[in-house]
């Protein structure tokens, strides 16, 4: 996993490609149970801390919401990498790729896992453990649109290695399917 962090920031296009070479989804799944976990400990330290989400839009108490997603989030970001992963390889193929779903799925998996991690989770975290809960909301805006640049990029890139497609359509393929999956967790992640 280290090494596949440093050859993202270092060289994306080549680490992406090998990981599309491969084939294999663990390489996917790997970054998306870690980025479940580092979240679920987050969503734990919230609950601990006293913290309860101002909306919910699901029948579990406020007051438990933390705790309760402390549970379910590491499971939910498998699903949400299926849904990433199905899309994303049912449009390119669509689109006259040539790619396997392993492939696929492992991009995906980093493409998405690793941004949100470094420049969502791990930012959240540190806010909250440096400047406390009332800061999260007035610091994402700063890191929230790198998490969102970043897992659009590295999908694409991955797409493109798989499946051969043109940077405007592993792009538009990479955007839809990070919307069906965002559409499916905003209900749940708070």
């Amino acid at each position: 996993m280290i090494r596949t962090l440093a050859g993202l920031l270092l060289h994306p296009r080549k680490t992406l490609g090998a990981l599309a070479q491969a084939g294999d989804p663990r390489d996917g799944l790997v970054p998306v149970l870690l980025l479940g976990a580092l979240y679920a400990a987050f969503a734990l330290l919230l609950h601990l801390g006293g913290h309860a989400p101002s909306v919910t839009l699901v029948p579990i108490p406020r007051d438990r919401y933390y705790l309760w997603q402390a549970g379910f989030v590491a499971p939910l970001f498998v699903a949400l990498w299926w849904i990433y992963g199905l899309t994303a390889h049912g449009l390119s193929r669509l689109a006259g790729g040539r790619g396997d779903r392993g492939a696929t799925f492992a991009v995906i998996g980093v493409g998405y896992a690793v941004p949100v991690t470094v420049f969502f989770v791990l930012p959240d975290l540190i806010v909250y453990l440096v400047a406390g809960h009332g800061a999260l909301a007035r610091a994402m805006p700063f890191y929230a649109p790198l998490a969102l640049f970043g897992v659009l990029t590295l999908c694409a890139l991955g797409l493109r290695a798989v499946h051969g497609l043109s940077p405007a359509r592993a792009a538009l393929v990479s955007l839809t399917g990070f919307v069906l999956q965002g559409a499916a967790g905003g209900i749940l992640l708070r």
